[in-house]
C-alpha cells in the first residue's frame, strides 16, 4: 500500500485503468467511501507521485495558476463522486467523515487530568517546561493574604 499521512491507497484498487489520473480517482472512488474535498487533494497529488499522468497536457499544467488547478480538481471532484456515489455524495462523505473522527476518537488512549502545576501554570500563561521541576504545589497549602 502507498500512503502519505492519513490517505492510505491500495494498489488493487487502481487496478484495470489506464494510467491517467481520473481513471486512477475513478477506480478509487468505486473502491471506497465517499471522501471528502481534502482527501480528494491528497489522492491526487499521490498519484502524481506515483506517476499517473494527467489529461491535461504537461505544457498546460505548468502553464496553470494554483487556483486554476484547484478549479479543475473540484470539477473533477464533484463529477466522479457524483457518478459513483450518487448526487448526495456531500452529505455520505460528511457522514463517513464524523464516523471515522467518532472511531478514532474512541480508539486514543483516554487524557490523564492535568496536575495543580499545570493548571497553574497554564492559568499563569506559562507551559509546564517552563516550570521548575522541582516547584511543587500541595492542595493543603493556602498561603495567606
Amino acid at each position: 500500500m502507498a500512503g502519505s499521512g492519513g490517505l492510505t491507497i491500495d494498489p488493487a484498487h487502481l487496478e484495470g485503468g489506464d494510467g491517467t489520473i481520473s481513471m486512477a480517482m475513478r477506480l478509487w472512488s468505486s473502491q471506497n467511501s465517499p471522501c471528502n474535498y481534502n482527501t480528494w487533494q491528497s489522492l491526487y497529488f499521490q498519484l502524481v507521485r506515483q506517476g499517473y499522468t494527467d489529461e491535461v497536457s504537461q505544457e498546460e499544467v505548468t502553464r496553470e495558476t494554483a487556483s486554476e488547478r484547484q478549479q479543475r480538481l473540484k470539477a473533477m471532484y464533484a463529477e466522479i463522486q457524483a457518478e459513483v456515489h450518487g448526487p448526495d455524495y456531500v452529505v455520505l462523505a460528511a457522514r463517513a467523515s464524523a464516523a471515522s473522527a467518532r472511531a478514532a476518537a474512541k480508539a486514543a488512549p483516554p487524557k490523564r487530568p492535568a496536575t495543580i502545576t499545570e493548571t497553574v501554570a497554564l492559568t499563569a500563561g506559562v507551559t509546564t517546561d517552563r516550570v521548575s521541576p522541582h516547584f511543587q504545589m500541595r492542595d493543603s497549602v493556602v498561603p495567606e493574604c
